[in-house]
């Protein structure tokens, strides 16, 4: 379902309005009423509808030059990318390893002398960043040449050692993983990552499965008509959903409050009765028996 098409059946059906005869505030309106029902629909689906697999890819070290100053965490040149964030950089002249929480910034202060120095820059620090993915729902594999490799998740105890410490790393393929959340409640980007340990030595893949939470839709998307990511199964239920929503907000009476949380209520009913996970009918002769 696009953005349009559910502004234009959310219009008729709340306001008795075209979609085109809507203000600018009302269309932010009813943009907060599909982010709304978006959020609530998402919160009702059974887990395996927002599960889908992610493959990321790991940069190889890159050779890298800071400009730092002694006993400051701020850089005074931007000298990394936006892309760079959160990833680990590595010098001779200080033995920290560095993990880059700004363009122009390190996270801990600079211990080096001051001036320019040369280092590598680690990609130890993955995240997707088509959807926000809240939660992984397996392990890690990472594709090296025909071999597959599974990560293994680190414990809680090893994970702070590594995260007070931060001069144990090690250089090699990666073997272990942990999710680092990145203060969500502080509204930073990425919601969650995926730190990787020993940093790579090389370019590798990582394939994962991972759980999704919508992406809120923009003023920039109606331009653009993107698709909302609603199941086709869902999408009667998502209208009703968003009406509860909208539902006494001025100008959008066309239906009542009791007859819009009624609707609300069936519509809610709906992602309940789905089943949890898509099975298939293998028992056939030359069939694949197992997935």
């Amino acid at each position: 379902m696009t953005i349009v098409e559910a502004l234009s059946r959310i219009s008729r059906r709340y306001s008795s309005r075209a979609y085109s005869a809507l203000s600018a505030a009302e269309t932010q309106e009813a943009l907060e009423g599909l982010n709304a029902g978006m959020q609530e629909l998402y919160s009702l689906l059974p887990e395996g509808y927002k599960i889908k697999p992610l493959s990321l890819s790991v940069e190889a070290p890159a050779n890298q030059t800071v400009n730092a100053t002694e006993g400051s965490a701020t850089l005074t040149a931007d000298d990394f990318a936006t892309a760079d964030i959160g990833k680990t950089f590595v010098s001779s002249a200080d033995p920290l390893w560095h993990r880059v929480a700004a363009i122009n910034a390190f996270r801990d202060v600079w211990l080096g002398a001051t001036g320019a120095e040369a280092g590598i820059l680690y990609h130890d620090f993955i995240f997707g960043d088509d959807y926000p993915f809240v939660r992984l729902v397996s392990d890690p594999v990472l594709l090296d040449g025909a071999q597959a490799h599974p990560l293994r998740l680190l414990q809680q105890s090893q994970i702070d050692k590594q995260e007070i410490a931060g001069v144990t790393a090690s250089v090699g393929r990666p073997r272990y993983y942990w999710i680092e959340q990145q203060g969500t409640s502080q509204g930073l980007d990425p919601m969650i990552a995926i730190r990787l340990l020993p940093v790579p030595d090389r370019a590798y893949r990582i394939r994962v499965r991972a759980s999704y939470l919508p992406r809120r839709a923009l003023f920039a998307d109606i331009a653009a008509n993107g698709v909302l990511p609603i199941p086709d199964s869902c999408v009667e239920a998502f209208i009703q959903i968003v009406g509860a929503h909208m539902s006494g907000l001025k100008g959008w009476d066309a239906v009542t409050p009791a007859k819009a949380e009624s609707d609300a209520l069936a519509g809610r009913s709906i992602p309940s009765r789905l089943p949890p996970h898509m099975h298939l009918q293998i028992s056939r002769v030359g069939t694949p028996a197992y997935f």
